[in-house]
């Protein structure tokens, strides 16, 4: 589900990929307001509290589904990142665990918003890779190959 999101944020920074925690109360986000590509978190009440939760750099943030206990992320070598939450009135995020690394690329359209997702129960991913481009196949031809046949 891609999530389009208003700017809520204040700043000249470009904050890209919002997506709505499930209990709709947070927005994680990428920014480069730190000068380069970050994963935060935002509330999206009046309160205005944020989180950064990338220590390296990060994009794509993706909350687990079924009950926003994790947050996904690609880091800038395209390992995809976990980090486990803590809900309630104020988040607590434990320190990014590198899970795997991928072979995704770089969005390169607004419609390839997000070169992954992850199940709800975040235990399976599917990511978007670019198919490796096949070898050049041969074709034997035989000519005359009844004449090989033993009668």
């Amino acid at each position: 589900m891609l999530v389009l999101f208003c700017r809520f944020l204040s700043g000249l920074a470009a904050d890209l990929e919002g997506q709505f925690s499930p209990d709709g109360n947070w927005v994680a986000y990428s920014s480069n307001e730190s000068g380069r590509c970050e994963v935060y978190v935002a509330s999206f009440s009046g309160s205005r509290t944020k989180y950064q939760v990338s220590t390296a750099g990060g994009q794509q943030p993706r909350w687990r589904r079924d009950d926003g206990r994790e947050l996904f992320f690609l880091a800038p070598d395209r390992t995809l990142m976990a980090s486990s939450v803590k809900p309630g009135s104020t988040l607590q995020f434990n320190t990014p665990a590198s899970l795997f690394q991928t072979s995704s690329h770089e969005p390169i359209t607004a419609e390839e918003f997000f070169t992954y997702d992850v199940s709800a129960d975040g235990k399976r991913s599917l990511i978007n890779v670019d198919a490796e481009e096949p070898g050049p196949h041969t074709v034997d031809i035989v000519l005359n190959w009844i004449s090989t046949l033993k009668h």
